[in-house]
């Protein structure tokens, strides 16, 4: 009697259960297709929630993601969900954003898109695309929260209407001249 034999049950569990767990932290991550709850959520919320919201949950969560991802480096399926997961965010994210004409909009499409460039690169498994998604996910990070305090500063110092009225229209604009 041999414990190898039942290993075929112990891989199989394991990447059952290493599934949900990636579903659920890519619904935390708001990728596709698990990004719908974010764009209304990144609208109703204030910039400085966002903040927390938008930089240091997700930040810890890429950090469990890929501690575990070391841990079972093993499961190729796992990567090529990954993969998946990564482009199709990428698309819906940038499609997405080319249309709005709020900032909280725009800013929860692109971080779907730029989560989901992140994730392509860590599907594909090479030693140099994991620093790769390191070093876009953190100078995403940096800059996202860069954006948000300047906007937390604009909105506290009355520049708010004039600028988001603004943005609004050039958004317009410019998605009608790529989609159009």
């Amino acid at each position: 009697f041999s414990f190898d034999d039942f290993s075929f049950i112990y891989y199989e569990n394991t990447s059952v259960g290493l599934l949900f767990v990636i579903i659920g932290l890519c619904f935390k991550l708001t990728l596709v297709p698990f990004h719908q709850w974010v764009i209304d959520v990144y609208d109703a919320l204030d910039y400085e929630t966002l903040i927390i919201l938008a930089v240091a949950i997700k930040t810890s969560i890429f950090i469990v993601l890929l501690r575990i991802l070391s841990t079972f480096y093993f499961f190729k399926s796992v990567f090529l969900l990954l993969l998946l997961i990564g482009i199709f965010s990428t698309i819906i994210g940038s499609l997405g954003a080319a249309g709005q004409n709020k900032i909280s909009k725009f800013l929860a499409y692109g971080s779907i898109s730029q989560l989901g460039m992140v994730f392509s690169l860590l599907g594909t498994k090479s030693y140099y695309h994991v620093i790769y998604a390191y070093i876009s996910f953190y100078f995403y990070m940096f800059t996202l929260l860069v954006m948000l305090i300047c906007l937390v500063i604009f909105s506290n110092n009355g520049i708010n209407n004039r600028y988001f009225n603004n943005f609004s229209f050039k958004m317009k604009s410019y998605s009608r001249l790529y989609f159009w």
